[in-house]
């Protein structure tokens, strides 16, 4: 059954501006809105640009997931974990 459609769009430079307006915004939005187990793998990354659109996929799929599934289920964003297939 689906229960909704989610659509999300995000400017990649926009959110980059934002989560580097501050030393501290891009740690303080990923602890916000990411998993343990994403969370993790962040900390495990080290460049910018990569960090940046981590982040900004991340939170482009997880609202696009709230907008699908809201009033029904209402979610966090920590409730969603993305996980990356490898391959084609």
């Amino acid at each position: 059954m689906i229960l909704g459609i989610g659509i999300d769009i995000i400017h990649l430079p926009r959110i980059k501006d934002l989560l580097t307006r501050k030393p501290t915004s891009l740690l303080q939005f990923s602890k916000r809105i990411l998993s343990d187990r994403e969370l993790k793998e962040f900390n495990e990354r080290d460049e910018l640009d990569n960090n940046v659109k981590f982040l900004a996929v991340r939170w482009t799929l997880k609202e696009a997931a709230y907008k699908a599934l809201f009033p029904y289920h209402r979610m966090t964003w920590k409730d969603v974990s993305i996980n990356k297939i490898e391959g084609n």
